[in-house]
């Protein structure tokens, strides 16, 4: 019988400004750096099952990219909404990135993915008490 091995090969770079297709795996939120941590996951088959962590800053401001976040996402983004972050996981949206300092992938773009029909966006959901860390008021 042949003895089966396999070359580890790493991704090829990302490149700037370029769309890629990504779902969200998973989102928290970090109190000391007042950020909103999404672990994103590449669908395209050039990356993937590559995974990339994106800081977003908070609060939430109507026009700022963590706006733009929720809105690919198809999550209405108004003044003093109630956002509750956990309910975008598993969106799946078109990303863009620009390289940061220490050759790390930021954000500096979101859309949704065209499915051919256009969707409406989610209305934020009223706040519940055992939610209530997870909600987020747009300012």
């Amino acid at each position: 019988m042949p003895k089966w091995a396999e070359i580890v090969k790493s991704f090829p770079q990302i490149r700037r400004e370029h769309p890629y297709n990504v779902r969200v795996v998973e989102i928290r939120k970090n109190t000391e750096t007042k950020t909103m941590e999404l672990t994103l996951e590449f669908l395209g088959p050039d990356q993937l099952g590559r995974r990339i962590t994106a800081h977003l800053s908070l609060p939430i401001r109507p026009n700022g990219l963590t706006a733009d976040y929720f809105r690919s996402c198809r999550v209405e983004v108004k003044p003093r909404a109630r956002i509750s972050p956990r309910n975008t996981i598993g969106s799946e949206i078109v990303v863009r990135f620009e390289e940061a300092a220490g050759s790390d992938w930021q954000p500096i773009h979101f859309e949704p993915i065209s499915k051919g029909e256009e969707n409406e966006p989610v209305q934020p959901q009223p706040e519940t008490a055992e939610h209530r860390s997870d909600v987020f008021t747009v300012r």
